[in-house]
C-alpha cells in the first residue's frame, strides 16, 4: 500500500505580512539620512529575509515538479526514505 503524500503546512499570513515590511525597511534604511555605519549589513539582512520568505513559499510548491522530473534525493538525516 503506497504511503499518502504529506501536504505542506500552509504558511501563516502573519509571517508574510510581518516580515516583508521589516525586510523593506532594512533595504531602504541606508538611503535615509543619517546613513547607518554598516549600511551594507542592513541591505544584506533585508535581502536575506526576502530570500527566506521566497524559500518558504517556493520549496513546498516546486517539490512535486522536481520529483516528477526525477530531480530528487534522500535526506540522510531522516529515518524514512521518501524522495525529496
Amino acid at each position: 500500500m503506497p504511503s499518502a503524500a504529506i501536504r505542506p503546512r500552509p504558511l501563516p499570513s502573519v509571517l508574510l505580512f510581518g516580515l516583508v515590511p521589516v525586510a523593506l525597511w532594512f533595504i531602504a534604511r541606508p538611503l535615509l539620512d543619517p546613513a547607518p555605519p554598516l549600511s551594507a549589513l542592513y541591505v544584506s539582512v533585508g535581502f536575506s529575509i526576502l530570500s527566506f520568505l521566497a524559500t518558504l513559499h517556493l520549496i513546498p510548491r516546486l517539490g512535486p515538479v522536481f520529483v516528477s522530473t526525477h530531480l530528487k534525493g534522500r535526506d540522510l538525516l531522516k529515518v524514512y526514505n521518501d524522495p525529496m
